[in-house]
């Protein structure tokens, strides 16, 4: 794996980033299999994800050309990238998985586009149970929208899944469910052990939210651009058409289950 720094934890790992070409040979060489999963979801500007998303995931591409041809790649991606319209992270998205796959061999490589990812130490979603603490709890005024969720150790096994197999050139839509931001309220509250209600926000208070954030250099997803019109965006369920084959991998966790296990690690790690 490649680490900014090493880390010693008896893992095969390579110190360097994505901007080091003599660390990210050393790390492919000889290899069968390359996973990129290095990204960047939040930034100020669009210059910072076209660095990260784009011109890392090219540096990797060219180092399995010279160092790991032949090499299979599975590349994590997001389901943004099915919508590079939407945002700068979305376009970044879409842009980095052509600037990897362009030095794969055909047929080599498998894409993965997970949907929206929470479990233990997981950052991302913590606001959402900590919002679900409040007797009233904030939500785009969406109604239409539906989200797919997935635990992270369902990615995760999506990933061994992509890996492990035979199958290529495909891109593979990996979640589980389809569920309004009502319901993922409530089901965050019921991990929580309580009831809430819900508030409906327009579409003009989360943009002033969301410009303040950013006027006060607060530095997250939330914050970077474009994550309104993700925010509000109709359909962020998978495609069952773009499902992987379910002999390969099928989600084991369910809502309920994991909500449950991830509020647990929240509150023995002193996060909620």
């Amino acid at each position: 794996m490649l680490v900014r720094h090493s880390a010693g934890n008896g893992a095969d790992a390579v110190a360097g980033s994505l901007e080091d070409d003599a660390a990210l040979d050393a790390l492919v060489a000889g290899a069968h299999v390359v996973v990129h999963c290095a990204g960047l979801t939040k930034a100020r500007t669009a210059a910072e994800f076209q660095a990260v998303n784009v011109a890392g995931a090219a540096r990797l591409g060219r180092a399995i050309r010279r160092a790991a041809p032949g090499a299979r790649i599975v590349a994590v991606s997001s389901l943004a990238a099915r919508e590079p319209g939407l945002s700068p992270y979305a376009v970044s998205k879409a842009a980095g998985e052509e600037a990897l796959l362009e030095h794969a061999d055909a047929g080599g490589w498998v894409v993965l586009r997970p949907c929206a990812l929470y479990g233990p130490g997981d950052v991302a979603t913590l606001p959402v149970f900590r919002a679900a603490r409040m007797p009233l709890v904030p939500i785009p005024r969406q109604p239409a929208a539906r989200l797919a969720l997935l635990h992270v150790d369902d990615a995760a096994a999506a990933v061994l899944a992509a890996a492990g197999s035979t199958v290529g050139g495909q891109v593979w839509e990996v979640g589980d469910g389809c569920l309004g931001w009502e319901a993922i309220v409530h089901a965050a509250a019921r991990a929580l052990g309580r009831e809430v209600a819900t508030l409906p926000v327009p579409r003009w208070a989360l943009a002033g939210l969301m410009g303040l954030a950013r006027r006060l250099g607060v530095v997250s997803p939330f914050s970077s651009p474009g994550k309104l019109a993700e925010l509000l965006h109709a359909d962020w369920t998978c495609a069952p058409q773009r499902l992987p084959p379910g002999d390969l991998w099928r989600p084991t966790i369910g809502l309920s289950e994991g909500f449950a296990a991830t509020v647990s690690w929240y509150r023995l790690h002193k996060w909620l």
